[in-house]
């Protein structure tokens, strides 16, 4: 299990809006959703992740997701600081995962709250409507070609085994979730791994698809 750090209503769909100078075309199969930024890391699609809230943002991404009736979600983003960024409130990649929150509860090591994600998806910001008192964007939700498949619960077990994806820098995480393909997610991140993990690997029993 990843342990990340970050900086009832249903969900909304986005009204088709107006072209005009400076402002994103929203179309109206986007999403709108909370957004969390993580620290030095990705959460990937199949992965399950302990996220500690350091903020109040944060904490109100993840509450406002704990509203929805159906499926809890929220968008999940790899920060990086960009020349003109505040500090404390990084930007973040345009794509990242759609997460469900399968559980918030203070941790009881360091008192903060802290939320327990499962990805299972990927996602693509069409605009950030707002960062406070947290952000909220505008998405449109990426279709793998096998959807969720055995590859990515394969992938999600190697990077828990093997200690990746947080042993690799935040660019080549970021390019393994641009990958299209979850088969060749689960290979690049194989290549990371030295030949003895990789045969342990793929050499487990309990690799099964999820329901």
């Amino acid at each position: 299990m990843q342990i990340l750090r970050v900086s009832g209503r249903r969900r909304q769909r986005a009204a088709g809006t107006h072209d005009a100078p400076g402002r994103r075309v929203l179309s109206p199969a986007d999403e709108i959703l909370p957004a969390l930024g993580l620290l030095g890391g990705v959460l990937f699609p199949g992965l399950r992740g302990r996220v500690v809230l350091q903020t109040v943002a944060a904490y109100g991404a993840v509450v406002e997701a704990t509203r929805s009736w159906d499926d809890k979600l929220v968008a999940v983003f790899a920060a990086r600081w960009q020349p003109g960024d505040d500090p404390a409130d990084p930007s973040l990649y345009p794509l990242g995962s759609l997460a469900r929150v399968l559980d918030l509860r203070r941790d009881p090591t360091c008192g903060r709250w802290a939320a327990q994600l499962e990805a299972v998806g990927r996602v693509r910001t069409r605009a950030e409507l707002r960062r406070d008192p947290f952000r909220l964007v505008a998405a449109e939700r990426l279709a793998d070609p096998k959807g969720e498949t055995a590859e990515l619960a394969s992938l999600g077990l190697a990077i828990g085994c093997a200690g990746a994806p947080g042993d690799l820098p935040l660019e080549e995480q970021q390019r393994l979730l641009e990958l299209d393909d979850p088969a060749e997610r689960l290979a690049a991140v194989l290549a990371q791994v030295s030949r003895f993990k990789r045969r342990r690997l793929l050499h487990r029993r309990d690799v099964v698809p999820r329901s």
